[in-house]
């Protein structure tokens, strides 16, 4: 670089710091709210260039606010998702693999745990069962609303009946209790779930406020009541109007904010915990894949004095961001190691981003680790045929990175995680590791989902199973020493005396 260039840049960061340093007052700090819409895809709103339905109150956000192109979940199903963004942590922090075998533990630092001790006051209406209490993502809210109405399936001659939550450890019985639960009070409709946000809302508070509201929205609810071979077809189709559905809603709570004058001072962040694959890769559904359709998300800022209108981020960023960049606009210093890092700096208005860039805050490019643990369950787990005849089933996990322009996974065997112990046959070591499969994707490409080009390129093969395998050893070395760990049994008993856990 040469020396104008550098005495011309130092002259813009001193003015651009003068300018922010002047007349400043120490600034308010805001409410937030942060909504969640179940299994949303990004290119399902107007905002992000749908135009078969109508957003108008998601896309009115998106241009009050800034867009994330390219955001990115770190798994495909619910609970470890918004586990990963409750922590500003991946599950290989976090520890959270599956509502059938475990609970996002207790040693987890959370966000709400976080904003409580910040002295904001806590709430979280939730629309489905994977966010039921039970999974202790209630961690330090003051309000945890989970109280569900209507099943999630339905089943023909099933009469509906109340099923009280409880974990058990046992997989087998836990797995049937989450099968009870799917064809009982498992959800409620989103107008409810609105509903209790704007009572909640209107309540009288002298401290700011911290409300996490989660819609189950587009999220498909199976009826096995319809005919077979018109089940699938009926779940692509609902999927619009249900997102229709949803917005109505948001735009409900949004007007709520409006009406109750919190909308100026309002940290307002809206995303989805995953997507749904609509017959991409030959499935209907999420959690077995690591594709986009079931990884992208939609996500939006809107904060007026921090977050410039109708700015859209094309770079890659990720669910685990969501943490740090709440902190940072409310001026909270963490200091505990998270996987994510602030957004503020690619969206601040005018002079900040610039002073943001020059002065080296906006950081390079991310990296994105994901993984999925769901094909490790015994309903979606591969058949295999054992040396002597035998039919039997083994589970898979596949976990990778990917970068904007390729897409990392590997598949590796995996005991079945919802099963006691040896209630399977052994599977031979050699037979399962013909299960083991890297995949590379271009992702520039036409169609890029559909051919692994692994061995075209091995150069960024090696590249990335190097970034991947961090992870992993990161992971285990996590394990027992997690991030900003408290006492669990402390938790417990704050939790038994009403506390938020």
């Amino acid at each position: 670089m040469s020396f104008p260039r550098i005495i011309a840049q130092r002259s813009l960061v001193f003015v651009a710091a003068a300018i922010l340093a002047c007349g400043s007052e120490p600034p308010v700090r805001p409410d937030v709210l942060l909504v969640t819409v179940d299994t949303l895809r990004p290119d399902r709103l107007g905002a992000y260039g749908y135009d078969a339905i109508d957003t108008k109150n998601i896309d009115r956000l998106a241009a009050e606010g800034a867009l994330f192109e390219t955001a990115l979940a770190d798994t495909p199903w619910t609970t470890p998702s918004m586990s990963s963004v409750m922590t500003g942590t991946y599950a290989t922090r976090h520890g959270f693999k599956s509502t059938n075998a475990n609970r996002l533990a207790l040693e987890n630092v959370t966000l709400a745990e976080v904003l409580t001790e910040a002295g904001y006051t806590t709430a979280a209406i939730v629309g489905s069962f994977p966010l039921d209490s039970i999974f202790q993502l209630d961690q330090g809210f003051g309000h945890y609303d989970d109280e569900f109405t209507t099943p999630i399936w339905s089943m023909p001659g099933h009469e509906f009946e109340h099923i009280e939550s409880e974990f058990f450890e046992a997989p087998d019985r836990q797995r049937f209790f989450i099968l009870s639960k799917a064809l009982n009070d498992s959800r409620r409709e989103d107008s409810e779930v609105t509903d209790a946000a704007l009572a909640w809302l209107a309540q009288e508070r002298d401290a700011p406020f911290f409300l996490w509201v989660h819609y189950f929205g587009p999220h498909e609810k199976p009826d096995w009541r319809v005919a077979e071979d018109r089940r699938e077809q009926r779940r692509i189709g609902m999927y619009d109007p249900d997102t229709e559905n949803t917005d109505r809603e948001v735009g409900r709570l949004l007007a709520g904010l409006v009406e109750a004058g919190l909308d100026s001072n309002t940290l307002v962040v809206f995303h989805a915990d995953h997507g749904e694959s609509l017959g991409e890769q030959g499935l209907v559904g999420h959690g077995q894949l690591l594709n986009d359709a079931t990884m992208r998300v939609p996500l939006i800022l809107r904060y007026p004095p921090r977050v410039a209108a109708g700015v859209r981020v094309p770079g890659l960023v990720r669910n685990v961001d969501i943490y740090p960049t709440i902190l940072d606009a409310i001026g909270i210093e963490d200091e505990r190691e998270v996987s994510g890092e602030s957004l503020l700096p690619l969206v601040a208005p005018g002079i900040e981003r610039l002073f943001s860039r020059l002065t080296g805050r906006v950081g390079g490019e991310r990296v994105a680790y994901m993984e999925t643990y769901y094909p490790a369950h015994v309903a979606f787990a591969t058949p295999v045929t054992l040396p002597n005849g035998s039919e039997t089933k083994i589970g898979l996990i596949r976990r990778g990175v990917q970068t904007r322009d390729w897409k990392y996974v590997r598949s590796d065997p995996h005991e079945l995680i919802d099963v006691d112990p040896g209630s399977l046959p052994e599977v031979p070591a050699e037979l399962a590791a013909r299960l083991v499969r890297e995949e590379l994707y271009d992702l520039n490409a036409e169609n890029g989902e559909s051919r692994n080009v692994a061995r075209q390129h091995p150069d960024v093969v090696a590249e990335l199973r190097a970034i991947y395998e961090r992870h992993l050893a990161d992971e285990a070395a996590s394990k027992g020493t997690l991030p900003g760990a408290v006492d669990p049994e402390m938790k417990l008993r704050l939790k038994a005396l009403g506390y938020g856990g």
